[in-house]
């Protein structure tokens, strides 16, 4: 009783202008990861007001604006401006647009190709429709299970639900019941499924039969123009065929076929008596699938901080570590407990003290989050070496100074030696540079690439480097963001000690093409130590 009383009390004086209680155990959480090392100041208000307003609203402050708020003596003011925008008319449309993009794409771009002549024009009158329809239900702060069941459960046409524009986009190549499968797991669930189409996951949990349970749920659905007005016809009781590919004794993973009926991914099969969208709703949105808002946590924070605290925001698996286990559960937590409210979640974060730190700069004197994850994500699934690596390789070479030698953060490859290459155009891409010594050399995995193309040549230096190359579409790489045109080129050189060195040049093909001629150059200077 006395504790009830107690609960009583606290929310009897609590004041709408003080922030979420959760905000302080955000900043808690930070501040236990490993390498944080203090606090900064916060930035003044002629930052704060601009970052917020584009954080909130997508609109840059005026100077009157920034003027006016720099000059209130208010102590919560910043609280108050925070409440005062996540009531702003112009805030739904905007956080619509943000998740419209997740779902579409380019929003000025988007084509619903995949119907057919039932897509001829269709954008025009059902993407302002959804758009609408989504920042209403946003703005009334409606929660985030009642907005994923809606779009999930959309049925009739699109004049009757704008939420169908959701699915209607998913008829596509490599057709609508893998591209839910894909697209549903991504967008509200934050993985990546596309490994699992034609073999298990080479390194998650999720098999075949996970992908192709999630791809049943919409085996009976087909779109129609009915007097010219798109709608889904629904026919349930379906299931799917387990399209695996052919693979020899030495595949690395898993593959299978046959017939598989719709089942989710973190437990619950549907019988094909069961409306199959609405079970699917309801296991996806109940209290125990916490994989839902850990997913929407992490994508809004990645939003207000540049960085998820599991990044990329859509590729939770097992061996993408969260940055803070602790700040992505207390966030997950509190989302659950107050009715999956999203104004919630980014009160919470606004306010702050890690959201209010200047972005990393030159010789900063501490480290934020922004700073840690940086360090961490730049370098994708990678560990930079502290000082040399462990062993002196073979042969010694001329490696260009952006080449940078690290190791893999999780799994292993077999490499002796590792690089990583960036692209020169986008710093979060890259390709490898692999050193295998030894007298076996490392075979790539033709079975994992669709349609693969092969070529041999040779280039002679100080050494003779005999080289194969495969090249091909797959979706098996770490990191990859679906299908992607992928290039391996493989040197094997013999050395007079009678041991083998093998050298790999892999990553997306163009940017292999990019590096082609260094890496050439980098066989040439090779030589015996």
């Amino acid at each position: 009783m006395l504790n009830l009383f107690a609960s009583v009390l606290l929310l009897a004086q609590a004041s709408p202008d003080d922030p979420p209680s959760v905000t302080l155990t955000l900043d808690s959480a930070v501040k236990g990861i490993s390498g944080y090392t203090g606090r900064g100041t916060p930035i003044g208000d002629e930052l704060f007001l601009p970052r917020l307003m584009g954080d909130l609203v997508g609109v840059a402050p005026t100077p009157a604006e920034i003027q006016a708020f720099a000059a209130d003596p208010d102590s919560k003011k910043r609280i108050k401006k925070i409440n005062q925008l996540l009531e702003d008319p112009r805030f739904g449309p905007f956080w619509a647009d943000r998740f419209a993009t997740v779902f579409f794409g380019d929003l000025d771009k988007v084509r619903f190709q995949g119907l057919g002549p039932l897509g001829d024009g269709v954008e025009a009158s059902i993407l302002p429709a959804f758009r609408k329809w989504l920042a209403m239900r946003i703005q009334k702060d409606k929660p985030w299970t009642e907005i994923v069941t809606d779009l999930l459960d959309a049925r009739g046409s699109t004049e009757g639900d704008a939420a169908l524009a959701y699915k209607l986009s998913l008829y596509r190549d490599p057709g609508m019941e893998q591209a839910f499968a894909e697209s549903v797991a991504r967008h509200f669930l934050g993985i990546r499924l596309t490994c699992a189409r034609c073999h298990d996951h080479p390194f998650d949990k999720w098999r075949m039969e996970d992908y192709y349970g999630l791809a049943a749920y919409v085996s009976g659905q087909r779109a129609e123009r009915v007097n010219g007005v798109p709608q889904i016809r629904y026919a349930f009781g379906g299931t799917i065929e387990m399209a695996g590919m052919k693979v020899g004794k030495a595949a690395e993973v898993r593959s299978t076929s046959g017939m598989q009926g719709p089942q989710f991914l973190f437990g619950g099969k549907t019988e094909p008596t069961e409306d199959y969208m609405k079970e699917l709703a309801r296991l996806m949105t109940q209290r125990p699938n916490t994989q839902l808002p850990r997913a929407l946590v992490n994508r809004v924070w990645g939003w207000l901080m540049g960085w998820g605290v599991v990044h990329p925001v859509d590729d939770f698996n097992l061996k993408n570590k969260a940055l803070s286990p602790a700040l992505l559960e207390a966030m997950t937590r509190d989302l659950i407990d107050n009715g999956y409210s999203l104004k919630r979640l980014l009160r919470a974060i606004c306010n702050s003290e890690e959201y209010q730190l200047p972005l990393p700069a030159p010789n900063q004197e501490f480290v934020s989050f922004r700073h840690l994850a940086a360090r961490k994500f730049v370098l994708g699934r990678y560990d930079l070496y502290v000082g040399k690596p462990p062993v002196r390789p073979a042969l010694s070479y001329a490696f260009p100074e952006a080449w940078t030698p690290v190791r893999p953060r999780f799994g292993g490859s077999g490499a002796r030696f590792m690089h990583r290459i960036p692209d020169p155009q986008d710093k979060l891409r890259n390709a490898e540079l692999l050193v295998y010594e030894g007298k076996e050399s490392p075979t790539p995995n033709a079975a994992q690439f669709l349609k693969p193309k092969t070529a041999t040549s040779t280039v002679q230096g100080k050494l003779k480097f005999e080289l194969s190359e495969l090249t091909g579409v797959t979706a098996c790489r770490v990191g990859s963001d679906g299908p992607i045109s992928y290039t391996m080129v493989t040197a094997r050189a013999e050395l007079p000690s009678g041991s083998v060195t093998t050298i790999r040049l892999e990553g997306p093909a163009d940017l292999v093409e990019v590096l082609r001629e260094s890496f050439t150059a980098l066989l040439r200077s090779a030589e015996p130590r």
